[in-house]
């Protein structure tokens, strides 16, 4: 229920069905809620074991915490509950939650898990006056005045179908998004004040940025200083969006840490404060399908971004990202639909940047059968990016040999950042992998690709010198397909192979290891 005040009353009721001692884990249920601005009123759940009767769930066997784990401070918080249920069992759970919202707007999703659904259904009450905008995604639920349902639902579908509804309010403060413009108006409203470049933060660009001749430059070193500071997210005042409402890029600096929207914030007062424009931008970091034409929210943006204007256009960077560099976005924000907050927006998608990597990988085939060799590698764009967080996660060296599979002798490291470009070189020594076939060795000597989240494009030589006692009986005829290529061929007494791979963002590219024939000579 939606009160003209904006004040909402949800009550949520389930049933779970346990055939299988597997399915006994879908015996389980959770309620999020607002403990600041709003108020968990009832959440009970049963369980009624086959052929008998309901038994009530005690209170102390549910559980309270925090919604997200990675925030510093935040009023969200999700109360679960987990039954032990034999199958044939019933589990059963009903939840009312009392909530003050920023805007009118609701979501439903009638399959929650890959379940089979027999019957989900929404009921909305709604001052009269109001009009009401419902869109479904996935699936098209039956209308009865402001009922939908669905029934049937089979297991485990591609799409979760889910109800969206816009209220558009009369007589009210409640804010309306009929357009995708007026989503960006409200969010930039919200925002632009806090991007205001005090005379703290002038300091600091002026600081930053000392010495640099160009835009481009000093873009690129205020965006390198607001990338390293800590990433916390602190949400409160939710139910008055509080959750879209940065902090003050002063205080930000001041603290020394913020959210992605605070990030984005002072990295707009200090490009304003050497005269650069720039604009905040909404955008979805996990789910690329979440945001749709056909609904304007803000429900469906979860991270920003900042657009900043140059004389070649828009340059799209992310500062809660510390491994991306000026001009390229995380692979999971490439091709993704993103809201740009200036006048007369509409939703717009990133654009695509396939990271480079160029890798020359120099080996030697000694007598006994075991493999030396050194890897020169160069990436670029979202692939050194990629490669900046793999070499983090760790000790260089352990990271590497791990990557290799072999025991390095030798690992150094040179990063461009904050400008483009990682460059890799390794020494590595490991046992070949040769199989005995008859007279002849089957031998897979290529290294594993590395893999990649989004599109990119890699060019590899390997070349590989054997030891006297070895001959090449056979290789591998050339691949070449849409998105691989490969080409097998002897050159001044060594083997050369040349392999390329291009892929686009979310492709899976099987590649096979094609085996080259030897022969032990005696």
């Amino acid at each position: 229920m939606v009160e003209s005040s904006g004040r909402q009353t949800t009550t949520s009721r389930g049933v779970v069905r346990v055939l299988t001692p597997e399915g006994a884990r879908y015996a389980r249920a959770g309620v999020a809620y607002d403990s600041a601005g709003g108020k968990l009123v009832e959440f009970r759940a049963w369980v009624q074991p086959s052929g008998g009767e309901p038994v009530e769930i005690d209170s102390r066997e549910f559980t309270d915490r925090n919604l997200s784990q990675g925030e510093l401070r935040s009023s969200l918080r999700q109360r679960q509950v987990e039954a032990s249920a034999e199958p044939g069992s019933l589990f059963f759970y009903q939840s009312t939650v009392v909530a003050q919202t920023a805007f009118p707007q609701l979501e439903f999703e009638f399959q929650e898990n890959e379940l089979p659904v027999r019957y989900s259904r929404f009921h909305l009450i709604a001052p009269t006056a109001w009009d009401i905008l419902p869109v479904a995604f996935a699936a098209s639920p039956c209308r009865t005045g402001n009922t939908w349902e669905l029934r049937d639902l089979p297991a485990s579908p591609k799409v979760l179908p889910r109800l969206a509804v816009t209220l558009l309010p009369r007589n009210t403060d409640l804010p309306s998004f009929a357009t995708w413009s007026d989503v960006a108006q409200w969010l930039g409203d919200r925002a632009e004040s806090a991007a205001q470049p005090t005379p703290l933060v002038a300091s600091q660009a002026a600081k930053v940025t000392a010495g640099l001749g160009t835009d481009r430059q000093r873009i690129q070193a205020l965006g390198a200083f607001v990338q390293h500071l800590r990433y916390v997210a602190i949400n409160e005042n939710l139910g008055q969006g509080g959750g879209f409402t940065p902090a003050a890029a002063e205080t930000v600096l001041s603290r020394g840490y913020g959210d992605c929207k605070d990030k984005a914030t002072l990295l707009r007062a200090l490009l304003r404060a050497v005269n650069i424009n720039s604009w905040l931008v909404a955008i979805n970091a996990t789910d690329r399908s979440r945001a749709r034409p056909e609904w304007p929210s803000p429900r469906v943006f979860n991270h920003a971004i900042v657009a900043i204007e140059t004389e070649s256009g828009l340059i799209y960077f992310d500062p809660s990202d510390p491994h991306s560099t000026l001009g390229a976005l995380p692979s999971a924000l490439q091709g993704a639909p993103a809201l740009v907050l200036r006048p007369g927006a509409t939703l717009e998608v990133t654009p695509e940047q396939p990271g480079e990597v160029e890798r020359k990988i120099t080996v030697y085939l000694e007598q006994d059968g075991r493999v030396t060799g050194r890897l020169l590698e160069a990436s670029r764009g979202s692939a050194a990016a990629e490669t900046r967080a793999l070499l983090s996660s760790g000790p260089y060296d352990s990271v590497v040999s791990a990557r290799l599979d072999a025991q390095l002798t030798q690992v150094t490291v040179k990063d461009e950042f904050p400008q483009d470009g990682v460059h890799l070189y390794a020494q590595f020594d490991k046992e070949s992998r040769l199989a005995l076939a008859g007279e002849l060795y089957i031998w897979k000597p290529l290294l594993p690709w590395v893999p990649h989240r989004g599109a990119v494009s890699v060019h590899e030589t390997v070349e590989i010198e054997l030891h006297p006692g070895w001959m090449v009986e056979e290789m591998p005829e050339p691949v070449r397909t849409s998105s691989f290529s490969a080409a097998w061929f002897l050159r001044d007494g060594k083997l050369i192979i040349e392999r390329q791979l291009r892929t686009p963002p979310g492709s899976v590219i099987s590649v096979e290891h094609l085996p080259i024939v030897l022969r032990r000579l005696h």
